[in-house]
C-alpha cells in the first residue's frame, strides 16, 4: 500500500489476512493450518519496478525455508538480484517446537535449538545472497504476560526474557555475519498500550511506527538524504481530525496517520541511525572509500 500510494495500514486492514488479492498484490501459496507448524503464507507485489515478496516462515531454518533460498537461488540466476532481504523468526520458535514427552525443560530446548536453527540461517543467506544485498535482522518485539493466541501453547508459554535471552544472541550472531540489525524490542519496549487485545499484534499506529523506523533505516544504510518535515498545521492543526465531543466542540484529538510517528505527537524517538551500520552497507562503504 505503501509502494502505491504512500498510504498507510488504517485499523480495519490488520484485520484482513488470506485474501486474493491486496493493494494489488496477489496470493502466491497459502497452508490454511494456522494452528499448526507446517502453516505458510507467499505474498507478492510486481510491477515494471517492483518485486515485492512476503514469506511467512515458523521456524528460523527448515524444509521449508530450504526452499526460500532455493527461490532465492532462481532468481540469482535469473539476474534477479535482491537489494534487501528483511527477516525475523523467534515467537513460533520458542513456543511451538516442543517434544510431547520432553525429557528437558522445553523452553531450555526451545532457545537451544533456535540458535541452532538462526546460525544455518545466517550462514546460508551468507552463501546464497550477494555482498550487494542488504540483509535486514529485525529483533522479536515484546509481548504481554497475558499473551494469548494460537502460537501460544500452555504451559509451556515463553517469557519475557526468554524472548530477551533469543534477541540477545541473535542480534550477536547477525552481526557476526556483517548483517543490519534494527532492534524493534528495544524501540517498542516503552509502547506497550499499542498491542492488540491478544497480546502479541500491534495495532496500526505500532505499524506506522515500525514503517518509519525500517524505511529510515534503509534510507542511512543507501545514503538517501531524508527531507526534514515539521508536522502538518493548517486544518489538522497540532493535533488531529475531531473525534467526539459536543456542541461543534474539538474534543479528543486524534493525529492523522501521516503524521504519527513524529517525536511530539505520541512520544515516540527519532530513530537512531543504524550504529552497526558496519553491517555488509559499511564494510562496502569503506571499501569503496578505500579505508580497508
Amino acid at each position: 500500500a505503501l509502494v502505491r500510494t504512500i498510504r498507510v495500514f488504517e485499523r480495519c486492514h490488520l484485520a484482513l489476512q488470506h485474501e486474493g488479492d491486496f493493494s494489488n498484490d496477489c496470493l502466491v501459496e497459502l497452508n490454511e493450518s494456522q494452528s499448526r507448524n507446517d502453516y505458510h503464507l507467499v505474498r507478492q507485489y510486481r510491477t515494471p519496478h517492483h518485486l515485492v515478496r512476503f514469506y511467512f516462515i515458523t521456524r528460523a531454518y527448515s524444509s521449508y525455508v530450504e526452499s526460500i533460498l532455493n527461490d532465492f537461488r532462481a532468481a540469482l540466476e535469473a539476474d534477479l538480484v535482491p537489494d534487501v532481504v528483511i527477516l525475523h523468526s523467534c515467537l513460533w520458535d520458542l513456543n511451538r517446537y516442543h517434544d510431547a514427552f520432553s525429557t528437558e525443560p522445553p523452553v531450555p530446548k526451545a532457545i537451544r535449538e533456535y540458535r541452532q536453527n538462526v546460525e544455518k540461517l545466517f550462514q546460508a543467506l551468507d552463501e546464497v545472497l550477494p555482498s550487494s544485498t542488504l540483509i535486514i535482522w529485525n529483533t522479536a518485539m515484546a509481548i504481554t504476560k497475558d499473551a494469548r493466541g494460537y502460537v501460544i501453547e500452555q504451559p509451556c508459554k515463553v517469557s519475557a526474557q526468554d524472548m530477551i535471552e533469543a534477541n540477545f544472541y541473535s542480534t550477536n550472531l547477525a552481526r557476526g555475519f556483517w548483517f543490519d540489525v534494527l532492534d524493534l524490542h528495544y524501540y517498542f519496549r516503552f509502547l506497550q498500550d499499542f498491542h492488540s487485545p491478544d497480546g502479541i499484534h500491534w495495532n496500526f499506529r505500532a505499524h506506522r511506527y515500525l514503517t518509519k523506523l525500517l524505511l529510515t533505516h534503509l534510507a542511512e544504510a543507501w545514503q538517501v538524504q531524508l527531507q526534514k518535515q515539521r508536522p502538518l498545521m493548517g486544518k489538522w492543526g497540532r493535533g488531529g481530525r475531531k473525534c467526539g465531543g459536543r456542541g461543534g466542540g474539538l474534543g479528543k484529538q486524534e493525529p492523522p496517520l501521516a503524521m504519527l510517528g513524529g517525536w511530539g505527537l505520541l512520544g515516540f524517538p527519532p530513530p537512531i541511525p543504524p550504529h552497526q551500520l558496519g553491517c555488509r552497507a559499511r564494510l562496502l562503504r569503506m571499501m569503496e572509500n578505500n579505508w580497508i
